[in-house]
């Protein structure tokens, strides 16, 4: 039993040795398979190592061989594109030549300039790099020419296309930009688009190429036509003046007369025209010269008034200076007109020149005609200063509107203007200040006359003095301006006044200045009535030139003006009418006198008619007296002058309440009683015909 236990264990042993001793004979067999798959891999990674080796050291010289071609290849043909390209500028004379010859005008402008363009090119070559070829100076020459040939073209295109503008189509432009038509934008100067874009691109070629000599030809030719253009608008007006001239000198002189000293014919003669003005400028002076007339004629209606019936030798020897409204109104319309062919310039000029040299080559196109319009404006406040001179201020009246419209101008002007010289730039407000300082000096100079009026003659009858209706009618007209005279007033250290801001400055400027020319009327009709020997005509002609200041400054609205300054102005005036009235009434004195006893006759005494013989004589010469005195008085009076219909008739009735009532009770109570034989030859008149010799006075055909 033992020794089958033992046994057992080992057999198990031996088993497993075998199968170890199987499995690593398998071992080796797989570690020998792999061996040899090793060493064959190796043997053909040698070979394939030496083949790469072999294979580097044959293609690598052929690769950098064909390398080497390539960039051979490459050269050469830089080579030969550049050769082509030197050649190519040997060629450009003989290729462009036919095109640079025959001129812009003949092929279309694009190629031309394409011409010229390599034209260029190859003069830039050449100067760069063959400055000693002989092709360089045929390139030189022929874009030389074709560079005279541009600036000819472009001269030629501008002159064919450019022509001065006749009158009737500057009136009509203005019309346009008054609203009357179709809008100003659309105008142009006749440059159809198509030629205005060969303008352009040569204009744009010429001035990249620094060749500005076509500036300055554009300049000359445009400026040229900008004078005739204004030089004809001058014109146009000026032979339309002229036909009213002639139409006028079959006028009396006494209208001549009406003409320069009153002003009151302000309507335009030729409303008729043919040809017109801007409509916003003629009907603006048409307007005023038909409110100016209607209140002349109304003042002169209430006042009675006649302008005289000649014309002053003086007047007559300076009709070169007096400032009509056809003047005026050509010179309102050539200044709009200059305004808007200004922009126009400017508007075709801008795509034409570089910025840098834009108001450089516009200032030259206008300045000429700058210049004519302000010499024609200082040759008008020139007359203006002649006729202030001569104390002849009618005239001057028309410098408010150009004043007036220069200054609705001036910010268009200025910004037309903006980077012209100072020289330039300046002149309209250089017209401005003169035509400005001129119209401050006549109202300066108006008021020193009307203050100091050489001229004493007085009216024999008392009526209305001329220096009355006139500065009435002058300080009418200045309200027309109101603005403009108040902007004048207000830089003057006189008018330096204070007012609340419901109040318009500008008005109360104007009333200052009007109660200041009332003012000094005043004074002057006092001391020239002073020459009156006669003193109660001395109050009727007072009276009569108070009376009408103050209708005539009621009817205007002048009085309101003065009344913003002055409150009481009106109260002065009736106070002022209301003691000549009193003075007048003294002229009735000696004729009260007749009918006044120094010692009352008893009342029973008239009744039973016993009377002596001094108490009859005493009545006689009463009655002898009063029938004198009233007579003279009636004869005097008839010949003095009340035109104002109001005032004529409201003095008769206050002479009638204060000479009646006391004649009629001097009548009752000595008219009956017998004092004479020959009692009509006193008792001539009854209180009824005394009325109606007063109903007489202040009438010569009575």
């Amino acid at each position: 039993m033992e020794v089958a236990d033992t046994s057992v264990p080992g057999n198990v042993h031996s088993e497993k040795l075998q199968k170890e001793l199987a499995r690593m004979a398998k071992v080796r067999e797989v570690l020998a398979a792999s061996d040899q798959l090793t060493h064959g891999m190796t043997s053909i990674l040698d070979s394939f190592e030496r083949r790469l080796a072999s294979l580097e050291q044959t293609v690598l010289p052929v690769y950098h061989e064909t390398g080497n071609l390539q960039r051979r290849k490459q050269n050469i043909e830089k080579t030969l594109s550049r050769f082509d390209h030197v050649i190519s500028y040997y060629n450009v004379s003989k290729e462009v030549d036919p095109i640079i010859r025959n001129g812009p005008g003949a092929t279309n402008t694009e190629t031309y300039l394409m011409a010229m363009a390599r034209l260029q090119d190859a003069l830039t070559f050449f100067q760069s790099n063959n400055s000693q070829s002989v092709e360089l100076e045929n390139v030189m020459l022929l874009f030389t020419s074709g560079m005279e040939l541009l600036n000819k073209e472009f001269n030629d295109l501008v002159s064919k296309y450019s022509k001065q503008l006749q009158p009737v189509a500057v009136l009509d432009l203005l019309d346009r930009d008054d609203g009357q038509g179709p809008p100003s934008e659309t105008y142009t100067f006749d440059i159809p688009e198509n030629v205005m874009v060969d303008v352009r691109l040569i204009a744009n070629w010429l001035s990249n190429h620094n060749s500005d000599g076509y500036m300055t030809t554009y300049a000359r030719l445009r400026a040229g036509i900008l004078v005739r253009t204004i030089q004809a608008l001058q014109k146009h007006h000026k032979s339309r003046s002229n036909a009213s001239a002639k139409s006028s000198d079959t006028q009396s002189p006494a209208a001549l007369s009406q003409l320069s000293r009153s002003r009151a014919d302000l309507t335009p003669t030729g409303a008729a025209r043919s040809s017109r003005a801007p409509r916003r400028i003629a009907s603006r002076l048409e307007k005023k010269a038909n409110r100016m007339l209607q209140r002349a004629h109304k003042s002169l209606a209430q006042a009675g008034v006649q302008l005289g019936s000649g014309t002053p030798r003086s007047q007559l020897d300076h009709l070169e200076d007096l400032i009509d409204e056809h003047e005026v109104e050509a010179y309102l319309t050539t200044t709009s007109a200059l305004l808007r062919l200004f922009s126009y310039e400017l508007t075709q000029l801008t795509p034409l020149v570089p910025q840098n040299q834009l108001k450089k080559v516009f200032q030259t196109i206008i300045q000429d005609a700058l210049d004519l319009v302000v010499k024609d404006g200082e040759a008008m406040a020139g007359k203006a200063r002649r006729s202030i001179a001569r104390q002849d201020f009618a005239p001057v009246l028309n410098l408010f509107p150009l004043v007036s419209h220069l200054m609705a101008m001036r910010g268009e002007f200025e910004r037309s203007l903006q980077g012209c010289d100072p020289s330039v730039r300046n002149r309209i407000s250089g017209i401005i200040d003169v035509l400005h300082q001129t119209c401050v000096k006549s109202l300066d100079d108006f008021m020193e006359w009307v203050l100091n009026d050489p001229d004493r003659q007085l009216p024999r009858d008392g009526t209305v003095h001329q220096r009355t209706s006139n500065v009435i009618m002058f300080c009418d007209q200045l309200v027309e301006y109101t603005d403009t005279v108040g902007w004048m007033l207000c830089q003057h250290s006189n008018y330096d006044i204070v007012t609340t801001s419901k109040v318009d400055k500008n008005k109360a400027l104007l009333g200052v200045y009007i109660k200041k020319v009332l003012n000094a009327l005043s004074q002057s009709l006092l001391a020239t009535s002073e020459q009156y020997s006669d003193p109660y005509l001395r109050s009727v002609f007072r009276l009569n030139n108070y009376h009408y200041v103050l209708k005539c400054t009621q009817h205007s609205g002048l009085l309101d003006l003065v009344s913003l300054s002055e409150p009481t102005a009106e109260a002065t005036y009736n106070s002022l009418i209301m003691e000549q009235k009193r003075l007048y009434s003294q002229s009735w004195s000696r004729v009260l006198q007749a009918m006044t006893f120094a010692e009352d006759i008893p009342s029973f005494r008239l009744d039973i008619d016993k009377l002596s013989d001094k108490e009859k004589q005493t009545i006689k010469e009463k009655f002898a007296t009063f029938n004198r005195e009233m007579e003279e008085l009636c004869k005097v009076q008839r010949e003095y002058s009340l035109p104002d219909v109001q005032l004529r008739e409201s003095l008769k009735r206050d002479n009638k309440e204060f000479v009646l009532p006391k004649y009629t009770s001097f009548y009752d109570k000595y008219g009956s009683v017998t004092f004479s034989k020959n009692k009509d030859k006193y008792v001539k008149y009854t209180p009824a015909q005394i009325s109606a010799m007063i109903d007489s006075f202040f009438d010569t055909a009575a």
